[in-house]
């Protein structure tokens, strides 16, 4: 992925309340990104309003608490969440799903379980959208 290995070290969120897929995901991304890590949807509003992200990902069940569209969508309502892309990382993987999360307000979409190329492809794509 030579169009991400190029550029220096962006700080993307990811969050995911299952700790074997942030770590999964934490390893995976880490050389090409710096990485903040939520285990829930306050923790991720919390780290949001205190950080600057080039992009989110955000599982959709994140247990108790908010999930991964209530999340999207107050990070939405800020300033700094208009111009963030924001990916919604998820096991849902049916028919209409995609469209239903794109017109919920995501950037794009990706489903579990997923080669990692196929996920630097959705980061390229997802933030090309805002350069």
């Amino acid at each position: 992925m030579s169009e991400i290995s190029k550029k220096p070290l962006k700080k993307i969120l990811i969050v995911e309340d299952d700790q074997i897929s942030r770590d999964v995901m934490d390893r995976q991304l880490r050389k090409y990104f710096q990485i903040d890590l939520a285990k829930d949807g306050n923790e991720a509003i919390e780290l949001f309003s205190q950080n600057a992200y080039y992009l989110i990902m955000t599982d959709i069940n994140l247990g108790i608490g908010k999930n991964g569209i209530e999340v999207m969508k107050e990070i939405r309502q800020t300033e700094a969440g208009k111009t963030i892309p924001v990916i919604a990382i998820t096991a849902y993987a049916n028919f209409g799903d995609r469209e239903s999360f794109i017109s919920a307000g995501f950037d794009n979409y990706i489903s579990k379980p997923y080669r990692v190329d196929d996920l630097l492809r959705c980061i390229i794509d997802s933030t090309n959208n805002y350069q």
